[in-house]
């Protein structure tokens, strides 16, 4: 699926999010996620969102980057 969005755009994404276990004999499975915050970055391959942005001058961000594989759907807030 193709989504429309820019540098700088405030989007909520929904994606499907690995789950990991160790010696368990529970059969786990992939998990529903959500991610608020801006399109950093975005190649045919992932998006980079900045979750947060600091406001003391500083150029620290925190960041996610997401397989557009696993995304399911990207609403422009």
């Amino acid at each position: 699926m193709k989504w429309k969005f820019k540098k700088n755009d405030l989007v909520l994404i929904d994606w499907i999010d690995i789950t990991a276990a160790l010696h368990t004999d529970e059969e786990i499975l992939p998990t529903n996620a959500q991610t608020v915050g801006w399109v950093q970055a975005s190649t045919k391959q992932w998006v980079r969102i900045v979750t947060t942005k600091y406001l003391d001058g500083s150029d620290l961000t925190d960041q996610i980057v997401i397989p557009k594989g696993v995304i399911r759907n990207v609403t422009k807030m």
